[in-house]
């Protein structure tokens, strides 16, 4: 991956405090064992219409050398009343600080 040796894992998962279930690919750098990237399905949402949502979530290195999310795509279709259309959204993390600690 983008000149990456990468060493591939399926996992599952559940997240919205352990309801939903998650099943996706992490990408993991073999030499650094930095996260690469997350791609998988939500296997169930909790909106109308949707059963499943796909994601990707990509990692780039910090200033420190840890793997922090750099950016998520997210697409689903949606059917209500004899209607279907795709929904997607593509945001970008960036300007990551590390927390003070009290």
């Amino acid at each position: 991956m983008d000149g990456q040796v990468c060493g591939v894992y399926e996992i599952y998962s559940r997240f919205v405090n352990g309801t939903k279930p998650v099943k996706a690919n992490l990408w993991i750098d073999r030499r650094s064992a930095a996260i690469c990237k997350v791609e998988g399905t939500m296997l169930e949402v909790g909106l109308p219409g949707v059963k499943t949502a796909g994601f990707l979530l990509r990692y780039l290195l910090d200033d420190q050398g840890r793997s922090v999310p750099a950016s998520l795509d997210l697409r689903y279709t949606i059917s209500i009343f004899f209607h279907t259309g795709e929904v997607s959204f593509k945001e970008k993390f960036s300007d990551w600080r590390p927390r003070s600690t009290p």
